[in-house]
């Protein structure tokens, strides 16, 4: 893999391959990112502070120590990505019309994340901290919420969630109809 290190303020990268490379300990500032491609890229320790990402590939990217504050992640693709990994340290990013698959954001916390009209499929989130996150409109087909703190949480226009009200915290979350009829699976009732 090839390194770089430096140091990136107020610039914009248009299609670029960072696919397979390895990239430890920049720092890019109020930086864009559009169409990149990340496979398989080594990332780790790199700061990413109020930048945006648009339509970018992350499958498969070391993200370990990454620093994301104030990032924003749109129309972007995440697979097999681990977050368990990354630095939490004044952690804020939001994802909209992503396709998140296969990914594990378990132990961490999250509070007001914004995961909004995207498809959060097969992934895990174990004893997880999402107070006052947003998964307004988002497909989670096959995600899993074990132990989590899901309270005030957003779930309305949310599908294909499975959620266990008696292993998470769902206090004062939000549902619509008629996915919420979803959480009474636990409760071995029958509806008619």
């Amino acid at each position: 893999m090839n390194t770089v290190d430096s140091e990136h303020d107020d610039e914009k990268f248009n299609n670029i391959n960072f696919s397979e490379k390895k990239s430890n300990s920049n720092e890019y500032s109020n930086c864009t990112f559009n169409n990149c491609n990340f496979t398989k890229a080594d990332i780790s320790e790199n700061k990413f502070n109020e930048c945006k990402f648009n339509n970018c590939n992350f499958s498969i990217t070391n993200i370990e120590q990454c620093k994301f504050q104030n990032v924003k992640f749109t129309e972007c693709k995440f697979m097999g990505t681990d977050f368990r990994k990354i630095n939490t340290f004044l952690l804020i990013f939001a994802f909209e019309n992503c396709l998140i698959d296969s990914c594990n954001f378990s132990s961490l916390k999250l509070n007001k994340i914004d995961f909004i009209d995207c498809k959060l499929i097969n992934c895990n989130f174990n004893k997880t901290n999402l107070f006052k996150s947003n998964f307004n409109g988002t497909n989670l087909e096959n995600t899993e919420f074990h132990e989590c703190n899901l309270a005030e949480v957003d779930f309305r226009k949310a599908i294909n969630y499975s959620i266990n009200p008696n292993t998470n915290n769902i206090k004062k979350s939000k549902f619509s109809n008629p996915e919420v009829i979803s959480l009474l699976k636990y409760h071995d009732i029958i509806i008619e």
